[in-house]
């Protein structure tokens, strides 16, 4: 990627992802400063986790170091959901965005154009079609 400067581009379409699939439907999860990440409001934060299990996820509140909830830069909790797959995203992001107390999911679907990946030999760069 060449390295420019916000005078030359000042419009920057980047963002990172933590997992992306064959469609270039990304999934975000780690940072914990964005509103988009997989985060509920802390009351009633409990009553998601049989429904996200239901989902055939592993959802998990995630933790500061002193084993208090992580709060985002928003107050909002994050729960941390392990799946060992999703046939169908976009029906799991509107199953679980229309959830009460149910902030965002994680999921960015059909937004990318291209993803750059990082692999242990090198770079590799898929487009869309």
């Amino acid at each position: 990627m060449p390295i420019t400067s916000l005078e030359e581009h000042p419009v920057l379409d980047l963002d990172g992802a933590d997992e992306v699939d064959p469609d270039l439907n990304l999934i975000k999860a780690l940072g914990g400063a964005l509103l988009w990440e997989k985060e509920v409001i802390p009351f009633g934060w409990r009553t998601h986790i049989a429904f996200v299990e239901l989902l055939g996820g592993k959802p998990e509140l995630r933790r500061n170091p002193n084993g208090k909830p992580f709060v985002t830069d928003k107050g909002i909790y994050m729960l941390h959901c392990r799946f060992d797959g999703i046939s169908n995203s976009a029906d799991m992001d509107v199953r679980l965005l229309t959830r009460a107390g149910v902030v965002g999911t994680g999921l960015s679907l059909g937004i990318a154009h291209q993803v750059i990946i990082g692999c242990p030999n090198g770079v590799e760069v898929r487009s869309q079609a």
